[in-house]
């Protein structure tokens, strides 16, 4: 009895192994752009870790939409309308190889908000074989880099090392807060009227890409990348 346990624990774990030969450049991506964008692009790499060719086919799943008269699509073995969600074809990844052939387009026709949407590459020979994409579309309904030099906004340098400085000049209080490429807040500042200097430490914050916005409850004054060196 012991024995035949034994093979079917070895058996799981032989599958799960060599299940899972899939991986993603990143497993979450934030976007940013704004409601009168043509598109708002979100690019992945998708590889292959095992010793054998896979092909590989992709499915949509959408969590949350703009609604209105925004749409999207993606592309992988070819660009697909947005009424159709998984790839009825695919695309063949070379063993300890990568492809570069996704990508994810929101097109927002005037809306704004955020979409999230899933995508999940899979072995069209094994299903179980597969890795999930998360994107997070954040569409902001302003320009806002006239909002940003009507409130006398700038955060620098960009890229940062430990320390980045802030000038803001406004008659009111606002909210700098700084996410991971996922949507988690990170950091969270309040920035207050009539201080117009402002430095801040990032020392803590790995390095990498992030993403901050500035509100000050009445309108988003800014919403850019932030490098961390």
């Amino acid at each position: 009895m012991k024995k035949k346990l034994l093979l079917f624990a070895l058996a799981i774990s032989f599958n799960y192994i060599f299940a899972q030969s899939l991986s993603l450049s990143s497993d979450s991506i934030w976007v940013s752009g704004q409601a009168d964008d043509p598109y708002i692009q979100a690019v992945v790499r998708v590889i292959n870790n095992s010793t054998s060719a896979k092909n590989v086919s992709v499915k949509r799943y959408r969590v949350t939409t703009l609604g209105g008269s925004s749409t999207d699509y993606f592309c992988w073995s070819i660009c697909h309308s947005p009424a159709v969600d998984v790839d009825p074809d695919f695309v063949t990844i070379n063993a300890n190889s990568f492809s570069d052939a996704f990508y994810g387009d929101l097109v927002p026709n005037g809306q704004s908000g955020n979409a999230v949407i899933l995508y999940t590459f899979f072995d069209t020979n094994n299903a179980n074989d597969s890795v999930q994409l998360k994107v997070i579309y954040n569409v902001l309904p302003t320009s806002i880099s006239k909002i940003e030099s009507k409130n006398n906004f700038q955060l620098y340098p960009n890229p940062a090392n430990e320390i980045i400085r802030i000038k803001y000049n406004y008659d009111s209080n606002a909210d700098l807060i700084i996410y991971d490429i996922t949507g988690k807040v990170v950091r969270k500042e309040t920035l207050m009227a009539g201080q117009s200097d402002y430095t801040l430490s990032i020392a803590d914050l790995k390095s990498g890409a992030y993403f901050y916005s500035l509100n000050n409850g009445k309108e988003i004054i800014s919403m850019k990348k932030l490098i961390k060196k």
